[in-house]
């Protein structure tokens, strides 16, 4: 190998090299892989409360998990539904406290308890005044609830307000640690627990899975006739992380065979494989560097999508292969015959996929990067290290195929 050949394989190294060590010098700590979907979504700059507000509360939705045991019998039933409760507190989901989420919203409501006044009741004070309060007053007075809130709400406004919010659970009553119904001849016994981490993240959803496993297992165990069921946006996401994992790593072992099949069949030699993996992992590579070093991360959907990337990163090495293999150019000039191909379909793919970057979401934006150093990368290798690799003439049959 001579010394161009030697400063181009080194020239090729130290650039993903760097790239390379920036990413892991930029890694978020909890991960260089994001699982989160939510992560996917553009940021909102709206009143950094109200952000807060609509965050909290969409976690205390997303991390809620929902479980429904059911049997013919009350006691074997109760059993079992107690059985799973336990199961999956011991898998670290978390019971909470009702009763404590209960007195901090009415609390809440307390202090603003005039805030809560329906049309009806504004213009009765507008019209009576103080009369219209010393009404109320005497009418909560009345009630048999009347003197535990005349303190607090001596009109018992508050009490109204609440008594009209609809329930989450209209057909359960509360029974114990648990929630009950009634359903024919079925006693049904709901279990409210939730996930400590984001219900989207990898660890809340695996927590989430295995805690419902774990349920499932001891509700079989205590009551062979009963029934269990579990619901909850975790498990939604820890089915959904499986399935991608599983389909990027088909999609990728796929795409790979046809790859390999397709160029044994053409070009019938080693050379081509070992180059095509060289280039492919490069590329791989580079785009998952280039996405953690902008991003920290990089979500498992960049990956899922990354994986047409290889399709269109092998096309500059059959550009090349197709020159060296079967055109009329000598080794040393197969580089200037396909130069102005390769950099059209390089400039044209980079400035298809960098236009992703321009629409605001975080997912078209690691797609948009992931593409662009891919294919960056993929050019680079055709161009620095395919021609100190292949110097000498091809030797290949002619066959049938490769004509047509």
């Amino acid at each position: 190998m001579g010394a161009r050949a030697v400063g181009r394989w080194a020239l090729w190294l130290v650039t993903l090299a760097l790239l390379c060590a920036l990413a892991v010098w930029r890694v978020h700590p909890a991960g260089p892989v994001q699982t989160n979907i939510l992560a996917l979504l553009p940021d909102h700059h709206a009143d950094p409360a109200l952000q807060a507000a609509t965050e909290r509360s969409r976690d205390a939705l997303s991390q809620r998990v929902l479980a429904l045991v059911s049997g013919p019998d009350d006691a074997p039933t109760r059993k079992a539904a107690l059985a799973a409760r336990q199961a999956m507190l011991d898998a670290g989901l978390d019971a909470g406290s009702e009763n404590a989420q209960v007195d901090r919203a009415l609390a809440l409501y307390r202090q603003h308890g005039f805030t809560l006044l329906s049309p009806a009741q504004v213009q009765r004070f507008e019209q009576q005044g103080a009369k219209a309060l010393a009404t109320a007053v005497a009418v909560s007075l009345a009630s048999p609830a009347g003197m535990v809130s005349l303190g607090s709400d001596p009109g018992g406004y508050v009490g109204r307000f609440v008594a009209h919010l609809p329930r989450p659970y209209p057909d359960f009553l509360p029974d114990g640690p648990l929630m009950s119904a009634k359903r024919g001849d079925a006693r049904v016994f709901l279990l409210r627990l939730a996930v400590p981490e984001a219900a989207f993240g990898a660890e809340g959803s695996t927590r989430a899975a295995n805690a419902v496993k774990a349920a499932e297992k001891a509700v079989a165990g205590a009551c062979t006739s009963c029934r269990f069921e579990a619901t909850g946006a975790a498990l939604f996401s820890d089915a959904a992380r499986h399935e991608a994992r599983s389909e990027s790593i088909w999609l990728s072992v796929t795409s790979t065979l046809l790859i390999m099949i397709l160029i044994a069949v053409v070009f019938r030699s080693l050379a081509p494989h070992l180059l095509g993996f060289l280039q492919l992992g490069a590329s791989v590579a580079a785009a998952t560097a280039a996405v953690i070093a902008v991003f920290g991360s990089i979500h498992i959907l960049t990956l899922v999508f990354g994986t047409t990337l290889l399709g269109i990163a092998i096309d500059y090495a059959f550009l090349y292969f197709s020159e060296y293999w079967f055109g009329r150019s000598a080794p040393p000039q197969v580089m200037g015959k396909i130069r102005a191909g390769l950099g059209v379909g390089l400039l044209t793919g980079v400035l298809a996929f960098a236009f992703l970057a321009l629409t605001g979401f975080p997912a078209l934006s690691q797609m948009a990067v992931f593409s662009v150093a891919g294919l960056i990368e993929a050019a680079l290798v055709v161009a620095l290290i395919f021609p100190v690799t292949l110097t000498r003439p091809p030797r290949v049959a002619d066959h049938a195929l490769v004509d047509w």
